[in-house]
């Protein structure tokens, strides 16, 4: 008896014990989280409303919410158009929210002038939610001028959010003819007999790609157009985008999710069409057409087969795996999963789309996924970066920083930089630049300045700032960062490397007597070139040659792979493709002092490509074409693959890192059939990039500086008469004074030009309150674009003589020549030979 006593009373003790020791578990555990994390959850749901706006019986420019004022002269998203009554019709999709007011402003495109603040009286939802209605638009606006329209709600809650889009009053847009046709050019290709109408429209031959559904274009063939044999219809309401509008062209985006039905289930895709038309009374043309689809991976179906992951129509998929290949991750349409070979594991770790694809807000697609790490733990460090559709900065746009921790099944947000432009903006950057070092410091480029954040410590510094478009290199791994730290472009005397990988850095110096420039990378082997002072000069019209005499390829530890000199022969440029890097070469006539062009020399480097043990392969199937599957290390067993959705860890208090404002104004932005298209400093440059895209190029302030299409058959600016005769060195000097006069200027150009000013620094110091271009580099039907707007261009010749273009026909273009006294006309391409014989150099401005 006494001994079951004795046992009862041990078993007592060790209950006691195990439950203290339980409850000392639970209290040390609930002290660790007393930091920032308190518990786990599930991404929120969306809550902001959308809205959109109709033209006629069409709905257009889907609106997303922006939960802080955002900078008002970038938001070219959409353009919205009113006409002779200046009334616009609205829907909000409340989607729930309580809307306590609303209202709407009108800004300058730049933002920085009001015009119109007027609350918009709106009823109650209706049984779906939306609130429709219209309103009217003071008289104002100036016809023509674009401005911006805000709309302002006032939720329940005390948020105030804000939806933008670009405005313009005309009546002569013909906008709801050119929407029509963009409908139904659209909707046609879902029904092959109402689609032989689009056959006077499609310029299908050799050049069109019918190897894929994932990419289709005008010159594709009629098949590849109306979607081949696949079994496929449209799901929802097509979603119209106003980009760009002129009275004879627009530029219009349509987005739609398919169903694609196989036999091995159902596929959703995501798809966008960007047309550009020509509007004219007796019909409408059209001038490029393409189509982009992509199929919304659902790790949950049958994808996984042996040792393939079958994609299918995916586009853009990003992959990166472990040291070993045994773990990988790969991104796409939004969506990041995480492949786990050895534990047979398959990780949705993360993406704004819910269970319904065809929800507006979650499938936004404005924002991208990139990974910056995968260890063999597990643990997948990535960023999200664009326009926040859910979660805690929701309506933001940004950069967020995760970590995924693939023992907890947790996924945390380290911090987050918010940015207060476009996504578009910010993800060109960013997809440039995007990298995590050794000790988990992640390097980001915003616009053109570089960052290093140290998530740890909640710290975000500038490493390189306002780097300009030939001042700077990335490697194409992302791993080396090559800049000038010092002069501007042309007469820096240092470079500095940067290793992203170990945050190591070293300057590079020029020796005495000469100018540095970085040109490139090959592989993550640098490649600089060296130019003597006394050999970069500037021209009369302002530009600046930079003849290199020595190039130098150096290798990333410190050693000197090759140097390039030829005697009497100079690098002017170089560019890089597939190992090869060519080099633009010429020589210096003494005689004339000019550089002459040689012929152009290569150096190709023969690198051994290490593969990954899981990459991305495109094979050809019969019925969806070309199709993308990812080859594994080893195989899966499809029949124990353990499927997991993580939660995310919450914190107290805020993880938004402030960084230093960005200075953009001197900056051109580009524009095309797709939306923004890059940045540059040199308006030559953002010109040149958007003449072949057809597109938009605007100032820092959101004012357009040109476009490509809309000139007028012909025009002459009629207040430039014809000269008197002068030698051809006084016609330089002639053509800036009379271009200075009829800007209402008066100055002597000779005297100026004779102390050793050039002619951009004249123009620029008189014409103040303009902007002055050097569009050296831009052909002539480029430059037309001013005359158009009754604005003369000056061509400056090898001689140093000079001609003003004042006027042009379809077939000529008039001259206004000193040199013989005349105002006359010359054939077109004749005058686009002769430009570019004597290096197109160009000079105008916009006022």
């Amino acid at each position: 008896m006494s001994q079951n006593k004795k046992i009862l009373s041990n078993i007592i003790k060790g209950i006691y014990l195990a439950a203290i020791f339980v409850a000392a578990c639970f209290c040390f555990s609930h002290l660790l989280s007393q930091g920032n994390v308190d518990m786990t959850t599930e991404m929120s749901e969306p809550t902001l409303p959308v809205i959109h706006l109709h033209v006629g019986d069409y709905e257009v420019n889907y609106l997303y919410g922006y939960e802080v004022p955002m900078e008002t002269s970038y938001m070219r998203d959409s353009l919205t158009v009113v006409g002779a009554d200046r009334r616009i019709d609205y829907c909000v999709d409340t989607f729930g929210a309580q809307i306590s007011s609303m209202k709407f402003e009108i800004r300058s495109i730049d933002g920085t002038r009001l015009v119109e603040d007027t609350e918009i009286r709106s009823g109650s939802p209706d049984s779906s939610g939306k609130i429709k209605g219209d309103f009217t638009i003071k008289d104002l606006i100036t016809s023509g001028d674009e401005y911006m329209l805000i709309f302002v709600l006032n939720l329940g809650d005390d948020r105030a959010v804000r939806y933008y889009t670009r405005l313009i009053w005309s009546e002569d847009l013909h906008i709801e003819e050119k929407i029509a046709y963009v409908y139904d050019f659209s909707d046609r290709t879902f029904n092959k007999e109402r689609a032989k109408e689009l056959t006077k429209y499609l310029e299908s031959n050799a050049s069109g790609d019918n190897s894929s559904f994932m990419y289709t274009d005008i010159h594709s063939s009629f098949k590849q157009v109306t979607w081949g044999n696949l079994n496929i219809r449209r799901l929802g309401i097509p979603r119209i985008t106003i980009l760009e509008l002129t009275p004879a062209t627009g530029y219009f985006k349509v987005d739609y999710q398919v169903s694609i039905v196989e036999e091995s289930g159902e596929a959703v895709c995501d798809v966008s069409e960007y047309f550009r038309i020509r509007y004219t009374t007796d019909r409408i043309y059209l001038l490029n057409w393409e189509r982009y689809l992509a199929q919304i991976p659902d790790e949950t179906r049958d994808i996984f087969a042996e040792d393939q992951v079958e994609l299918g129509l995916a586009r853009d998929v990003e992959i990166k795996e472990s040291d070993g290949g045994n773990i990988f991750a790969f991104a796409d349409q939004g969506k990041l999963i995480s492949v786990n070979i050895p534990d047979q594991r398959v990780v949705s770790i993360f993406s704004f789309r819910n269970d319904d694809p065809s929800d507006l807000r979650c499938g936004h697609r404005d924002h991208a996924i990139h990974i910056l790490d995968v260890d063999e733990n597990g643990d997948v460090t990535f960023i999200v970066y664009g326009y926040m559709n859910r979660g805690p900065h929701e309506g933001h746009v940004g950069v967020t920083i995760y970590n995924y921790n693939s023992a907890y099944n947790t996924y945390e947000e380290l911090a987050f930089v918010e940015y207060t432009r476009p996504a578009s903006i910010l993800m060109s950057g960013i997809k440039e630049l995007s990298y995590i070092d050794r000790e988990d410091r992640v390097y980001l480029m915003i616009e053109r300045d570089v960052y290093v954040i140290d998530t740890s410590e909640q710290q975000i510094v500038k490493v390189a700032s306002s780097l300009s478009d030939d001042a700077y290199r990335v490697s194409e791994s992302g791993q080396m960062l090559l800049w000038q730290t010092e002069g501007d472009v042309y007469s820096s005397a240092k470079l500095r490397l940067l290793n992203l990988s170990t945050g190591l850095s070293e300057d590079i110096k020029a020796g005495y007597g000469e100018y540095i420039m970085p040109l490139g990378f090959m592989d993550e082997d640098m490649v600089y070139g060296l130019a003597k002072t006394r050999d970069v000069v500037t021209d009369i019209d302002g530009t600046i040659v930079f003849p290199m005499y020595k190039v130098i390829i150096r290798g990333a530890s410190g050693d000197i792979l090759k140097t390039y000199m030829q005697d009497g022969v100079y690098v002017m440029s170089c560019s890089f493709s597939e190992g090869m890097m060519n080099m633009t070469r010429a020589s210096l006539d003494e005689k004339t002092g000019m550089y002459v062009p040689v012929n152009d020399d290569q150096i190709v480097r023969n690198a051994e490509t290490v593969g990954n043990e899981n990459h991305i392969e495109m094979v050809v199937t019969e019925s969806l074409e070309t199709i993308a599957q990812i080859s594994m290390k080893d195989a899966l067993d499809d029949q124990n693959i353990l499927r997991i959705v993580p939660r995310e860890i919450a914190y107290e208090g805020s993880r938004i890192l402030d960084r230093e404002e960005i200075d953009t104004t001197d900056h051109y932005y580009v524009y095309g059939l797709r939306g923004f298209m890059g940045s540059y400093l040199k308006a030559s440059n953002a010109l040149n990039s958007a003449y072949g895209m057809s597109g938009v190029v605007t100032d820092g302030q959101g004012q357009v500086i040109w476009y490509r299409t809309g000139r007028v058959s012909k025009n002459q600016i009629m207040a430039i008469t014809e000269p008197e005769q002068t030698t051809p060195e006084e016609s330089l000097a002639e053509c800036v004074d009379t271009m200075l006069r009829f800007e209402g200027v008066t100055t002597n150009t000779r005297v100026l030009l004779s102390q050793g000013q050039n002619v951009q620094q004249i123009l620029t110091d008189f014409l103040d309150e303009y902007k002055v271009f050097n569009l050296s580099g831009c052909n002539l039907d480029t430059v037309l674009f001013y005359v158009n707007k009754d604005i003369p261009v000056l061509a400056i010749l090898n001689d140093q003589s000079a001609v003003l273009i004042t006027g042009f026909n379809e077939s000529e273009v008039v001259l206004f020549d000193p040199s013989i006294g005349e105002l006359h006309k010359i054939n077109m391409t004749d005058a686009d030979n002769l430009f570019k014989a004597n290096g197109y150099r160009f000079l105008t401005y916009v006022r």
